[in-house]
């Protein structure tokens, strides 16, 4: 274009002055802002900032400086998405801009396929999402609305497979890759606030959850979080039955919801309120998955205990009745499916019965030899040292046929020390278990290494094995029943 051209002559040639004019603008952009608008002529469509950030790997700085520096020309606009989902906004390119870049400002055959490769991995994280068991009170979970989230969640679930692993570093940028994507998206914010109480940052923690709470605050699985939070973490068992009960009011037929109240209640000393949730929840126990059943039972067990320890000094028959009561509610799943926490339940009920029968100065104490006949077996293989305390004033208050049958039940469960290769099953899970023998540390062993039918193995069962090795220590090998 030459000085001195008259305004008609430019306006015979305006492609040639919009060209020229785009091309000026476009040679002062950033290197970022460059690539922003490459992805975007790539997709060939409208793109949330979710999007742009997936497919442009840059951090939220440069980010953010890119795409101010395009809005500052004219070569992209945006617009609210609001048929989807609130507060999304689209960016696209001008036509003008688009035409521009088309003939230009071509995208290379290598930029071309690795941005058509994200796309298609975008694509394919809603299937995959999809496909996994979601149960919104497990914190794992992540629930989404659109696809935005669905870029997000995938973040989130790198941030979960980092903070497993303690690296917690690593696991802080993918929350704050998720955060960039969708700053609005509670999920976020819950699992920022979980990844926070595994590094001990309680203050991040509830400053994630209140955050949580803003972005959601009509989503109950969220109050269910929080107050385990002030539960578990906190032990502000006030605020914790202010969030469960906020909880309850928006989804009232929950059972977790309920457990979880009961739980706090019993905590808060309320024991009788917490029995009546327990109960509750008990009542619909068979169509509960087994995961579930065993919480409950040994909650709702544990919580009459407790109750029972606080009365046997004023009133030993109802604290008896609590106790009876207490096993009659562990009783109602199989033995098979105990897990070490009922047998530490099942330990403390025993103890405390022993109490309230030394208390009560009762001489016929059949019914606990009836429980250290049934459950013993597997109450050995957690025992400390201060279980029998208890049972040496019993036996001086009790008749020598009962105090035989107490001693011969001790005896008789006793592990041999001597023996390397023996020792009794602790812990079971669907294809491991850990056996307990003198050895300091529990064996760890593999459902192939049992020479039986593995999923009949039960916790206290009695075993022989011999010992082996693997690449994390010594563990149990060619393991058989006694």
């Amino acid at each position: 274009m030459l000085k001195g051209e008259s305004i008609e002559s430019i306006l015979k040639h305006k492609d040639d002055l919009t060209e020229y004019c785009m091309s000026n603008v476009y040679n002062k952009l950033s290197e970022d802002a460059k690539k922003i608008l490459e992805i975007m002529l790539i997709s060939n469509k409208e793109c949330s900032n979710a999007e742009l950030t997936y497919l442009f790997n840059i951090d939220s700085l440069r980010y953010g400086k890119a795409m101010n520096d395009l809005f500052a020309t004219n070569m992209v606009n945006m617009k609210n998405d609001n048929k989807k989902v609130e507060n999304r906004t689209l960016f696209f390119i001008t036509d003008f801009a688009r035409e521009y870049l088309k003939k230009h400002c071509k995208p290379s055959n290598k930029s071309f396929i690795s941005i058509q490769k994200k796309m298609r991995t975008l694509k394919g994280l809603s299937e995959n999402l999809q496909n996994e068991e979601n149960d919104p009170y497990r914190i794992e979970s992540i629930f989404i609305n659109h696809s935005d989230e669905e870029i997000s969640a995938s973040y989130l679930k790198k941030a979960l497979t980092f903070a497993n692993k303690s690296e917690f570093e690593s696991a802080e940028e993918y929350i704050e890759k998720a955060r960039n994507a969708t700053p609005d998206f509670f999920e976020v914010y819950k699992i920022s606030a979980f990844i926070s109480v595994l590094q001990n940052d309680y203050y991040a923690a509830e400053l994630a959850y209140q955050t949580a709470i803003e972005c959601k605050p009509d989503y109950p699985p969220i109050y269910f979080f929080y107050a385990g939070f002030k539960l578990m973490t906190i032990e502000n068992f006030d605020e914790a039955y202010d969030a469960i009960t906020f909880a309850e009011k928006l989804d009232p037929k929950n059972n977790r919801i309920k457990m979880h109240k009961g739980r706090i209640l019993k905590q808060l000393g309320e024991y009788s309120e917490a029995e009546k949730v327990f109960n509750e929840v008990l009542e619909n126990l068979e169509n509960l998955d087994i995961r579930t059943k065993k919480e409950l039972v040994d909650q709702a067990s544990d919580n009459l205990k407790r109750w029972a320890d606080m009365t046997r000094n004023e009133n030993g028959e109802l604290a008896e009745s609590l106790i009876k009561k207490s096993i009659n509610i562990l009783e109602r799943i199989d033995e098979a499916h105990f897990d070490t926490k009922i047998v530490i339940t099942i330990s403390k009920i025993i103890k405390t019965l022993t109490y309230i029968y030394i208390e009560m100065n009762k001489n016929d104490v059949s019914y606990l030899i009836e429980l250290l006949e049934k459950y013993y077996s597997k109450v050995r293989v957690i025992e400390d040292k201060n279980f029998r305390r208890p049972f040496e004033s019993l036996l001086a208050k009790i008749d020598l046929n009962q105090r035989e049958d107490i001693t011969k039940i001790f005896s008789s469960n006793v592990v041999n020390h001597t023996i390397k290769e023996q020792g009794f099953i602790i812990s079971l899970m669907p294809t491991y278990g850990f056996i307990k023998n003198f050895l300091p540390n529990n064996l760890f062993f593999y459902w192939n290494d049992f020479e039986g039918d593995f999923s009949k193995l039960a916790i206290g069962d009695k075993v022989q094995f011999t010992i082996g090795s693997s690449e994390k220590g010594l563990c149990a090998k060619k393991v058989t029943l006694v």
